[in-house]
């Protein structure tokens, strides 16, 4: 859930971006990655 939850934010602040023309959340798009990744490998290690 947490994942998706992320990947939605994620997506949230693409729209934003393309929308507004501007790339000033591109570091939150990473930061969010990030924590998606992170989450990603924490799973893979638990299976």
């Amino acid at each position: 859930m947490k994942y998706c939850k992320l990947r939605i934010e994620t997506y949230e602040y693409f729209v934003k971006s393309i929308k507004e023309n501007t790339t000033q959340y591109q570091p939150k798009i990473d930061s969010l990655n990030k924590k998606i990744e992170g989450l990603i490998d924490s799973i893979k290690k638990n299976e």
